[in-house]
């Protein structure tokens, strides 16, 4: 692979940069916008290096692009999902973006806000180092045809846990072809992630494609399908940006609410045995699939578990659990282990989402956190993730995945971390079954406690296709 040409988001998650900023912005002036890019192109870092006092990368939304003469210079475009972005009503209705996450009451993304044209990822290794960034860059960015439109703050986590307290960024897919090695089912073609290598049916990703006259310093590949246009996608990959918000106390308290429902003797831990079951695994991380009644050490070896042997019923894993929803593994409904793993990994994604916001409770331990007052601060996460097919990948597991009530013949389920419910349902609430023996155990009266507050689709270049940007000149065509 061609590490020197793909952006370092895309291979390492840059866990040894703890803080971070994401600056979403507007371009007003293109002339101004590209000389901009043009001095910043050095500084964006790619996957064969790792600096050790920053890396920054840019992503473009299609709006973003036309500024810059997509118009002009593209002869195929991008994928129709692209060019539309996140925040129609068909993408609302298909995503799940509806009442309090509807498009209309965003705070970025939306149809309401001002458009995001790009968005100037920032990480640092300390909090001083990206305040000095942040600072550097309010000072030029206004004289080069660049508005700030809003900065997406990050929160430092040394716990590794998402806001309702369980552990976060673990199991993701090895891409082929990198040095790092991983099981055969966990293994993932690269074209999944990154346009110009095979994706999991053994061929090219559609790429966006140029005009060869209008790259007249040869800086874009040919197109390796043989049309003769050059290939603006090589290296590159969609970054899907949503900010979603975590109500904390209110998950925890419907969880205990659900619980003592059934038995008002219930105890704290019964409440976290009940939130492992909807996630999936324990809050320090370990595959409840594994270890169905007690939280063990967690060990990142155990990441590869499969369903299909052990639990192919949902007894220690429900079915409908979040991480069963977002990657079924070999346990796919009607099709055996193979087939399962292959299909499986054909809708894939690789996050690269960060938390925001103050923690409910310093240690992240569930106990804390239902003891915690409310104070009414907003946290969450900034979910990021990559895919060269956005409708096959990440809006598939949006879908028919998490929001699907009947996912792996369920009927009032969705996923009970996102909680999205089926529009069709007038209902306030959804159900979580958890499968048994004798007799399964329905859990009533869920709510929806992640709502989404901005999002778009983004284009992240590779660097040859950073510097075509950069240098492309509409006169010359």
């Amino acid at each position: 692979m061609e590490l020197n040409d793909i952006q370092g988001l895309l291979i390492r998650g840059h866990s040894d940069m703890p803080e971070a900023a994401y600056l979403m912005l507007s371009i007003t002036q293109p002339e101004e916008a590209r000389a901009w890019l043009r001095s910043q192109l050095d500084n964006i870092n790619h996957s064969g290096v790792k600096p050790a006092d920053k890396r920054l990368h840019l992503a473009f939304t299609f709006s973003g692009l036309e500024k810059l003469g997509a118009g002009q210079f593209l002869e195929r475009g991008f994928s129709v999902e692209f060019v539309q972005g996140m925040s129609t009503d068909y993408k609302s209705r298909v995503l799940g973006d509806l009442e309090e996450s509807a498009p209309e009451n965003w705070q970025w993304g939306g149809p309401k806000n001002e458009a995001i044209d790009l968005v100037w990822m920032i990480f640092a290794p300390d909090k001083t180092t990206l305040a000095s960034i942040l600072a550097e860059n309010a000072a030029v960015l206004p004289a080069s045809g660049i508005k700030l439109i809003t900065t997406l703050d990050t929160q430092g986590n040394p716990h590794n846990r998402e806001h309702f307290g369980f552990r976060d960024g673990i199991a993701q897919p090895i891409i082929d072809g990198l040095p790092k090695k991983g099981t055969a089912e966990n293994t993932v073609a690269a074209g999944e992630f990154i346009f110009g290598y095979e994706n999991g049916y053994n061929q090219l990703p559609e790429s966006p494609l140029v005009k060869s006259a209008s790259d007249p310093n040869n800086l874009l590949p040919v197109d390796p399908k043989g049309s003769g246009l050059k290939d603006l996608g090589r290296n590159g990959s969609y970054m899907v940006f949503r900010q979603l918000v975590q109500d904390v106390p209110g998950f925890w308290e419907t969880t205990a609410s659900a619980v003592k429902n059934e038995n008002p003797d219930a105890t704290v831990e019964d409440c976290i045995f009940l939130a492992s079951k909807m996630v999936g695994r324990w809050p320090n991380g370990h595959p409840i699939t594994l270890s169905p009644t007690e939280e063990k050490p967690y060990s990142k070896e155990e990441d590869d578990f499969l369903y299909a042997e052990k639990d192919p019923h949902g007894f220690g894993c429900p079915l409908g659990s979040h991480i069963r929803r977002a990657n079924p593994r070999d346990a796919m409904p009607d099709n055996k282990p193979k087939g399962s793993v292959k299909i499986s990994n054909r809708h894939r994604i690789l996050r690269r989402g960060r938390s925001f916001g103050p923690p409910f409770a310093e240690s992240f331990d569930p106990r804390d956190l239902m003891k915690a007052e409310d104070d009414g601060q907003l946290r969450g996460l900034q979910f990021i993730c990559f895919n060269t097919n956005i409708q096959r990948q990440f809006e598939f597991v949006q879908h028919q995945w998490s929001n699907n009530t009947k996912f792996a013949g369920l009927y009032s389920d969705p996923d009970p971390i996102l909680g999205i419910k089926d529009s069709r349902d007038k209902h306030d609430t959804h159900d979580f079954t958890i499968q048994a023996e004798p007799v399964r155990r329905k859990i009533q009266g869920l709510r929806r406690h992640v709502e989404v507050i901005g999002g778009a689709y983004f284009f992240m270049p590779g660097l040859q296709a950073l510097r075509f940007l950069a240098q492309f000149n509409p006169s010359t065509l």
